[in-house]
Formats: structure tokens, C-alpha cells, sequence
């Protein structure tokens, strides 16, 4: 299963996205076999990224196989790899180590390309492989096929054009089988408003991702999880950011094709320059939404592959101008000391936001006030820890966001109910979701109830029909408070002489002190007293305690008292 089913798996009313990480889950699935807590989890995150760290740095170290400087610059990539503040999302949260095995086997692959044709090495053998256990990692992992192609061609090399060949066979085989088992990948309006775009609508909000997308890497604050519907404005983006994002993608592409042909007249620093621009432009097109709309709108995460590439271009001019005796050693020196000393204090302070789920959604919240997701994750997040009026302020926030989205109507008009806001459960209950789930009638018979709208909930409740737990129970309340015909009929598809059982007689009582019966109630105790007397009379005395009203029928009844 974990190869053929889709990397959210399924869940009743939710469409699967058509992606496929079978060597994650394969992962998850070894640790929940040796019952690994969630600190051992995040253990494995930060020794994945520790290695991938060092292993950015034997990139550096191999790419820069003609200087002599080429250790102090692996060890600068590896520095400030660590530190930037990007990565922190990948690292902390359990769930998105896809980043990180992705990157790790695509960086093992480059390697062992680069070694196999500079040295003429069997181990060129294992880059396609290795490539293949990337993109079992994450989809994105397999552009880094285009920084191969662009490198292979300036080296001329028969075997390096194998070993691509042979990705190629393995990685594409791989795709059509995904695709034939899960199918393709889908994009849902509310992760990202660019996929019902038109084309020119959503070309440039793509522009304005891009340049958003570079000032994270230069200036990384104020960092969020995914973004989705409204939290940033590419669907009215300006004009200005538009042409900046635009003017980018035409600098990136003219500066690799020049470096490009200059590699093929043999400048291998140029080679390695139109490589680090085909693998930073290949990690990034699959998400900028140029192509195709991605299945989320951004996320931090998502640069974290392109991100190896910038790095290791910049830890290579930072070492290169450090080796100088001008100014500009004077000037790396200085970069270098503000990258790794901002960087180091921005990624402390984002990782403290990602210690409880509360602090994170939080943050969501606080740097994009309009992101659906984080309003509602924090909305629900509140109502669990009983705090609805804290709740209802995101909830609405998010219901404004995205009027119509099911799930942020299921937990609205939950709390709405403890609050008990009949107005606005009324507004919301008259026009439920389509189609209307088993979830939607059952929080409708529960805001039915708290507004003593009790034939709604009843009808309501006769739509539901996975019926378990208390529901039976709790849809029979509103039968009885409604004073239904059918509430006996209800009552009988369960028990066949309901108004022996002590259990549905507790029911049919709570319901009718919902409806302001309380004599009515007492009766129906009453008459089950012939089956359970003492439990009967027990459950009189605390009804006639709560109830003085009640003080003349409590009296008629010996044994028990209506005082308080």
C-alpha cells in the first residue's frame, strides 16, 4: 500500500492530491514499528540535516576540484546552509522531512555523476539509482536532471550521457506507473487561488512569487507555514513587483545560457556557474506556477532544494574574495560575518515558534493575517482547549477568507453552539455545504438543540446514517424535546420498549427539561419506576433538587425530597 497510495492517503470527503512519497512513508512506517516518540522523530530530522549539511559541503568541495581554496569553501557552504533561517521549517517539523531526503539523495547522485566522469569511476553507476530513491522522496527532486544535462554537455562525456540516459529510464518509468496508480496531481482553489486563474491572471502572480521567493532567500524573516487563499496578493499583485519577479527570470536565464556557452568552449567555472542557475531554475519551476499551478500557493519548504544551489554559489564568491589581498577581502569578510550572524539569530528565534502547535499557528496568524489555514487551524486549536470566545475571532476571520469552504463550516457552527449564537448558526445552518457530509448533520443537531430549534436538529439527526456511539441517543433528546411523533418510533430502532430503559428514559427526560417540561419529565421517571425503582428514585432526587419548581410532584413521590 505504501506504494500504490497517494502520500496524504484518504479520508472520507477529501480529495487526494495524486502524490507519491513511498520512501517518507517507508520511513514513518519503521519508526512507528519500533515505537519511536516525537522526540525520537525530530531526532532523525536533525541528523538528516546534519548530514545533508556536510554533504552540501563535499558538493562545494567536488565542483571545485581546480582550486586550492576549495576546502575553505566547502566549509563555508556547509555553515551557512545550516544557519539559514529556510530551513528551519523542513528541519523542525516531522512531517516535512520530504525536504530533506529529497535534497540528501539528489546532492548523493550529483556526486557520485561528478566523480564517475572526472574520474572515469564505476560509481557513476549508482547516480541514477540514487536519483531514483530522491524522487521516491519528492516529485521536485528530479530537476536536478537539467543542472546534470547542463554540466554534462560542457564536459562532452559519453558515460555522464548514460548515466542521464539511465535516470531518465528509471525516474520517467517510475512517473507513468505513479501516475497509472494514484493519477495526477490536483490543485484545490483554497491551497492556491492561482489554480483557477486565467493564464495571464496567473503568470503573474507567478512573477510576483518569484521575487517574493528571492527576497526570502536574501532577508528570510517573518517566515509562516504554507500560504494559502489571500495571504498574499497574487491576484492583484503590482505592477512593479510583477516586473521585478519578470526581470529576474530574464537575468537568471541570460546569465546561464551565457555561462552555458562558455563551458561549452571549455571554461569549466562557467560550467559549473549555468549548472548552479539549471538547478536552482529547475528546483523552483515545478512550484512557481509558470508552467502549471502547483498544488500550494508557497512555502518555505519549497525552496529548500533551489536553495542548495544559491548557497553554494555564494559560500564559492564569499571564499573566492576572502583569497584576495584587495578590498574585496575585506568586503567577503564582512558578508560573511553578517550572513552567519543574522541568519544564526533569525533561525533561532523561528524555531521557538515551532515548539507547540498553539505558538505556531499563532505566529500563522500574526505574519499573514489572511491565511485560511493558519486562522483556522488556530480557530480549532482554541475551541479544543475550551476557549470558544478566543476561537470564534479566527474562525470568523477564516469564514471571511473563504465563505463556503466545508471545514471551516463544520467547526464555525461548532462554535457558534457552545456560544450559543442562534443568529448566526441559523445564517449558517439554512445553507450547508454541497453536498451535505455525515460531519455537516451532526454538528446541525447539536446547534439545533442549543437553540431549542429541536424539529430541525430531529431532522437533521434522520439524515445521518452512520449512526454509533451517542448520536442515537442524542438525536432521540431532540425527537422528545420536539415533542415528534416519531420520537418513539426513533427510540424503538434500538431498544424495543425504550420507556422501560432507564438509559432512553434519562434521554427522553433531558429532553424534555430542554424544552421547559420538567413535570413532563418527572413523569416519564415515574412511570419507569416500576422496572428500576431505586435507580429511579435516585435519579428523582437529583432531578427535584435542581428543579424546587417541581416541589409539589417530588412530594407526591415517597422517598424522595424536593429541597435542595
Amino acid at each position: 500500500e505504501i506504494w500504490t497510495s497517494p502520500w496524504f492517503g484518504t479520508a472520507p470527503g477529501y480529495r487526494t492530491q495524486g502524490l507519491s512519497r513511498p520512501l517518507v512513508t517507508l520511513g514513518y512506517a519503521l519508526e512507528a514499528a519500533v515505537d519511536l516518540n516525537s522526540s525520537g522523530r525530530h531526532l532523525v530530522n536533525l541528523l538528516l540535516y546534519a548530514l545533508l549539511s556536510g554533504l552540501v559541503g563535499v558538493l562545494v568541495w567536488l565542483a571545485l576540484a581546480q582550486r586550492t581554496w576549495r576546502m575553505s569553501a566547502a566549509l563555508v557552504s556547509t555553515l551557512l546552509f545550516t544557519l539559514h533561517p529556510l530551513h528551519v521549517s523542513s528541519v523542525m517539523c516531522v512531517s516535512y522531512r520530504p525536504e530533506l531526503q529529497a535534497a540528501l539523495f539528489a546532492i548523493l547522485a550529483t556526486c557520485c555523476l561528478w566523480v564517475g566522469v572526472r574520474k572515469e569511476s564505476s560509481v557513476i553507476l549508482w547516480s541514477a539509482p540514487l536519483l531514483l530513491l530522491a524522487l521516491w522522496s519528492k516529485e521536485s527532486a528530479v530537476t536536478v536532471l537539467g543542472a546534470w544535462i547542463v554540466w554534462v554537455s560542457t564536459e562532452r562525456s559519453t558515460r555522464g550521457w548514460q548515466a542521464i540516459g539511465g535516470a531518465v529510464l528509471l525516474c520517467g518509468g517510475w512517473l507513468a506507473l505513479r501516475h497509472g496508480w494514484i493519477g495526477s496531481p490536483w490543485v484545490s482553489f483554497h491551497d492556491n487561488p492561482l489554480g483557477n486563474a486565467d493564464t495571464p491572471a496567473r503568470l503573474a502572480g507567478a512573477m510576483w512569487l518569484i521575487q517574493h521567493a528571492a527576497a526570502k532567500l536574501l532577508w528570510p524573516t517573518n517566515l509562516a507555514p504554507d500560504e494559502t487563499f489571500g495571504s498574499l496578493p497574487v491576484l492583484n499583485p503590482s505592477s512593479a513587483e510583477v516586473i521585478a519577479g519578470a526581470s529576474l527570470v530574464v537575468l537568471m536565464l541570460s546569465f546561464g545560457i551565457a555561462q552555458w556557452r562558455k563551458g561549452l568552449s571549455g571554461d569549466r567555472d562557467a560550467a559549473l556557474r549555468a549548472s548552479a542557475v539549471a538547478w536552482f531554475g529547475g528546483g523552483w519551476l515545478p512550484v512557481s506556477h509558470l508552467l502549471f499551478p502547483s498544488t500550494v500557493l508557497f512555502a518555505d519548504r519549497l525552496l529548500f532544494l533551489p536553495s542548495i544551489a544559491a548557497i553554494a554559489g555564494l559560500a564559492a564568491l564569499l571564499t573566492a574574495g576572502l583569497m584576495t589581498k584587495s578590498w574585496r577581502r575585506t568586503g567577503a569578510r564582512v558578508t560573511l560575518l553578517v550572513c552567519a550572524f543574522t541568519w544564526g539569530l533569525i533561525t533561532n528565534a523561528e524555531a521557538q515558534h515551532w515548539v507547540s502547535e498553539k505558538m505556531l499557528f499563532a505566529r500563522g496568524v500574526q505574519v499573514r493575517p489572511n491565511n485560511l489555514r493558519m486562522r483556522y487551524n488556530l480557530g480549532r486549536l482554541l475551541l479544543d482547549e475550551q476557549a470558544p470566545q478566543a476561537a470564534r475571532m479566527h474562525l470568523e476571520a477564516a469564514w471571511r477568507i473563504a465563505p463556503g469552504k466545508e471545514q471551516t463550516w463544520t467547526i464555525l457552527v461548532q462554535n457558534y453552539t457552545r456560544l450559543e449564537r442562534c443568529t448566526e448558526l441559523k445564517e449558517l445552518t439554512d445553507k450547508p455545504p454541497k453536498p451535505t457530509l455525515q460531519s455537516h448533520h451532526q454538528v446541525m443537531v447539536d446547534a439545533g438543540v442549543a437553540c431549542r430549534r429541536f424539529a430541525e436538529a430531529f431532522k437533521s439527526g434522520l439524515a445521518i446514517t452512520e449512526l454509533s456511539g451517542e448520536w442515537p441517543m442524542k438525536i432521540y433528546v431532540a425527537a422528545v424535546a420536539a415533542q415528534s411523533p416519531e420520537a418513539r418510533k426513533w427510540a424503538q430502532r434500538f431498544t424495543p420498549h425504550p420507556e422501560e430503559s432507564l438509559q432512553w428514559v434519562g434521554a427522553a427526560i433531558y429532553g424534555e427539561r430542554l424544552a421547559g417540561r420538567p413535570d413532563r419529565a418527572l413523569g416519564r421517571l415515574r412511570r419507569a419506576a416500576t422496572r428500576h425503582p431505586r435507580k429511579a428514585r435516585i435519579t428523582a432526587q437529583r432531578l427535584c433538587r435542581q428543579l424546587p419548581a417541581l416541589a409539589r410532584l417530588c412530594a407526591e413521590w415517597p422517598g424522595v425530597k424536593a429541597t435542595r
